[in-house]
């Protein structure tokens, strides 16, 4: 997967490098994590940004009459895609689900490549431009990423814990009711969960180098073999497109621009942030 995410990464450099700017996260990142995916997926190109288009409709929807519509039409294109590849199967995700020996069927099998690709892109291309925000604006990370006293991973890792590409996630139903803070929770009920929250616990800060037990995938105390299975590409993703970046000389923003606040409480947490980087 490596060398997918290596090539993608220095194609896209390539295109911007010799103006000195770019916005990271719409020319770079979001390309980028498109281009993986549907290769991980094997989208053609052009279907791949029709999904893309889609996608960014869904999220943008405010309410089920305007959502709906562009939720059709991904699950149109997925199943498209999956039709394509029982006629012409390849070394892909989707390919491999259809070979699976449980016997998925179409509907399963669209259903499962829809939270892959919902859930493996938005959260991908904010972990990239938030690990390239750390580097630029951390004085000690940039410090120690350029002179290789600080890996790409431990700055990943860094990010994971403080600011997480998905700020809230892994709904629970609580089976009985459940007190909680001296709050009660009622029977099957959702709860949310803020993953930055969890990690933004004054009492637990300071040196985590080489500690990654942080929350951002949601796994707990699962074993490895139940952990979010999204992580691996994302993680993957952004060590390769951040180590990519470190070539381009002068990584810098547009502006002079403090290092993001560590706080503590759970609402100030909520919020993600993309932040406009220029080469």
């Amino acid at each position: 997967m490596r060398a997918i995410f290596e090539s993608a990464a220095v194609e896209l450099i390539n295109e911007f490098c010799g103006t000195g700017y770019a916005d990271l996260l719409s020319e770079y990142a979001v390309p980028l994590t498109v281009k993986v995916i549907d290769a991980l997926l094997g989208m053609p190109e052009d279907v791949g940004w029709q999904l893309y288009d889609t996608a960014a409709a869904l999220r943008a929807s405010t309410d089920a009459d305007s959502s709906e519509p562009h939720g059709s039409r991904f699950q149109d294109l997925l199943s498209n895609a999956v039709s394509a590849k029982r006629s012409q199967p390849g070394n892909d995700v989707i390919s491999r689900l259809i070979a699976h020996p449980s016997g998925l069927d179409d509907e399963e099998i669209v259903a499962q490549t829809a939270v892959i690709y919902l859930r493996g892109t938005e959260s991908t291309w904010n972990l990239i431009v938030n690990t390239l925000l750390l580097v630029c604006t951390d004085t000690q990370f940039r410090s120690g990423f350029l002179g290789g006293s600080l890996s790409t991973r431990e700055a990943i890792d860094e990010v994971l814990f403080l600011d997480p590409p998905l700020a809230n996630g892994c709904a629970r139903y609580p089976r009985q009711p459940q007190a909680v803070e001296g709050m009660w929770l009622p029977v099957d009920q959702p709860v949310l969960i803020s993953l930055t929250a969890c990690n933004s616990d004054a009492a637990r800060s300071g040196d985590r180098q080489g500690n990654r037990s942080h929350l951002a995938w949601g796994p707990g105390h699962a074993p490895r073999s139940l952990s979010c299975k999204r992580s691996r590409p994302a993680r993957c993703t952004t060590n390769a497109t951040t180590t990519a970046n470190a070539d381009i000389p002068l990584l810098r923003l547009p502006k002079p621009l403090a290092p993001p606040a560590k706080q503590s409480t759970a609402t100030s947490n909520l919020p993600e942030r993309n932040d406009r980087l220029q080469t």
